[in-house]
């Protein structure tokens, strides 16, 4: 039965990788961290740093939108099995089903 267990979260890992994870490992706890890029935000910025234009899958979205969006937290708890979000509470509903799709498309794959 281990074995099956270990097997099975390789297999994750290596699922959630391909889509855009980044595995993170510390105080015994194993998590798949996925950045804004993976559910399809794009921002392009200024030389100053600030943002000059974003988007969530094509459509053009606000750049207070965007930065709320950039302090969003996804991951995929290895040991539990479950996704987490913070940070999307504050977000508008473009980018709540953005997110909300990307996670959905995820578990599909698991």
């Amino acid at each position: 039965m281990e074995n099956t267990i270990e097997k099975s979260t390789v297999g994750n890992v290596e699922v959630l990788i391909a889509n855009g994870g980044k595995l993170w490992e510390k105080g015994g706890k194993r998590r798949m961290y996925f950045n804004h890029s993976a559910w399809g935000l794009k921002v392009d910025y200024y030389k100053t740093g600030n943002i000059s234009r974003a988007e969530i899958n094509g459509v053009t979205v606000s750049n207070s939108e965007a930065s709320r969006c950039l302090g969003v937290k996804i991951w995929y708890d290895l040991d539990d099995g479950r996704f987490y979000t913070q940070g999307t509470e504050r977000l508008h509903g473009l980018a709540q089903d953005a997110i909300c799709e990307f996670v959905q498309m995820l578990q599909a794959k698991l």
